[in-house]
């Protein structure tokens, strides 16, 4: 193919999935390597996914007890909600639950009462206390100051990517005083957590509003005060928050097939088509659905032999994976219909573990920009003739 770009399209799992296959200058050889651009097949590429009775659509979700029950081709997990939109269905949640019924006995009919002793007062004639003075009235009480995050939806959250702004994730957060008096004589303070979060205005006033800076270390480290009145008596009230961020990822699954026909090889070529399967993961243990995924090449390969396969200079794939639903396809393979150097093999074959070449490797979340976002892991690319793997992984990778 001389190192002309071909574009062809892949049918996997009753989905058609337009891409570009990069062709390796092999001299005349039809052998390339490409990094597909999917989201797991098994799942809804719409940026939601169906998990534990919850419609997801959002962002993430912190894992609380795993289980290997499945429904619906879907790998299930229960979540509660960690900052994305959930709408029950089906089951419903923890909320849903039938409102008993009283078993409360009905209310005692009245009863004729006794007669009164001879002699004795009538009700109206009866004095009592403080008779002719009205009851003084209870002191209505005032709310405790405080503050509330006004999220944009029910379960946003504050999200830290390394200076990106990915749609559907919030990077502010406003904060609203309740329970005060005079707006005028409010002011507010970052207590703890001034690495993470910043005010993007005077800190003053009935609403304050912070940006992410960093993600948070571990959950409620950031902790914000509003106070009213002279420093001396000032009523203060301090909350919390997390900058929820993209953290590590967990690779699912590694597989190997020599079978070709996904992509749309020529007849007669051999070869090897590896794909990892990824799981993207917070800080505080949510998977993150709708996050943009990158990956970048920071440096050249390193041969182990002699050969002529392509670096990642000469891939021309689309290097991103956007609005994951939470899990992530990466693809790489080489076939060729008349040999290279070396020639390709199947995975099965008896010198499929021969090393080839290496590259360092890296994928990022929160960016379609190559090296964009927030490192989430880097490991080693390494090409046998048979299969690929990640090896020497790091993650997370800051």
């Amino acid at each position: 193919m001389n190192g002309r770009a071909v574009l062809s399209t892949a049918k996997k799992a009753g989905r058609s999935i337009p891409y570009v296959a990069g062709i390796a200058p092999l001299q005349g050889h039809n052998t390339w390597r490409q990094s597909k651009r999917e989201d797991n097949p098994a799942q809804s590429n719409a940026g939601k996914a169906h998990l534990a009775g919850n419609e997801i659509l959002g962002h993430s979700f912190s894992r609380i007890a795993p289980t290997d029950v499945s429904r619906s081709g879907f790998e299930r997990h229960p979540y509660s909600a960690g900052s994305g939109l959930v709408r029950q269905f089906e089951g419903g949640g923890p909320d849903s639950a039938d409102t008993a019924e009283s078993t409360a006995p009905a209310m005692a009919q009245e009863t004729e009462a006794a007669p009164a002793p001879a002699g004795a007062p009538s009700v109206e004639d009866a004095g009592t206390p403080n008779s002719g003075e009205a009851p003084e009235a209870e002191a209505e009480a005032q709310p405790a100051l405080s503050w509330e995050h006004q999220k944009r939806s029910t379960n946003d959250a504050l999200w830290w990517f390394n200076g990106e702004h990915p749609r559907w994730f919030s990077t502010t957060a406003k904060l609203a005083a309740t329970g005060y008096g005079d707006a005028n004589n409010l002011h507010w303070r970052i207590v703890k957590g001034a690495d993470k979060v910043a005010f993007t205005g005077a800190p003053t006033g009935a609403e304050a509003t912070v940006r992410s800076t960093a993600g948070s270390k571990r959950a409620d480290d950031v902790e914000v005060e509003v106070s009213e009145g002279p420093a001396a008596a000032a009523a203060t009230y301090s909350g919390k928050l997390t900058v929820r961020m993209p953290y590590r990822l967990i690779q699912r699954s590694a597989s190997d097939t020599g079978t070709l026909t996904g992509l749309s090889a020529p007849t007669g070529a051999v070869g090897w088509w590896t794909t990892f399967n990824y799981r993207i993961v917070d800080n505080v243990g949510g998977t993150i659905v709708g996050a943009t995924v990158n990956e970048n090449f920071p440096g050249s390969k390193t041969d182990d032999q002699k050969n002529d396969w392509p670096g990642s200079a000469s891939f021309s794939t689309n290097p991103t994976w956007p609005n994951t639903n939470g899990t992530f396809l990466d693809s790489w393979y080489i076939y060729s219909t008349s040999g290279g150097t070396p020639a390709p093999v199947a995975p099965t074959a008896a010198n499929a573990n021969q090393s080839v070449d290496k590259m360092t490797h890296e994928f990022y979340v929160g960016s379609q920009t190559p090296g964009l976002g927030v490192r989430v892991q880097k490991h080693t690319a390494h090409r046998y003739r048979g299969y690929a793997r990640h090896e020497n992984i790091t993650t997370p990778a800051p």
